[in-house]
């Protein structure tokens, strides 16, 4: 288990991806899941994921 980027290189296929951001929206702090290119599933962008093989 680790902190990977939004690079799909940092990963290979087949592996379980599993990703829980955190990050701000609006001034508050926001926790939402991820897509396997490492962004939000809602508005913003950027996050970070904890891969889990």
């Amino acid at each position: 288990m680790k902190i990977i980027s939004s690079s799909k290189s940092e990963y290979t296929v087949g592996d379980v991806i599993s990703y829980v951001c955190t990050g701000t929206r609006n001034g508050f702090t926001a926790n939402s899941t991820c897509t396997s290119e490492g962004k939000w599933t809602s508005l913003v962008l950027a996050c970070t994921g904890t891969y889990v093989r």
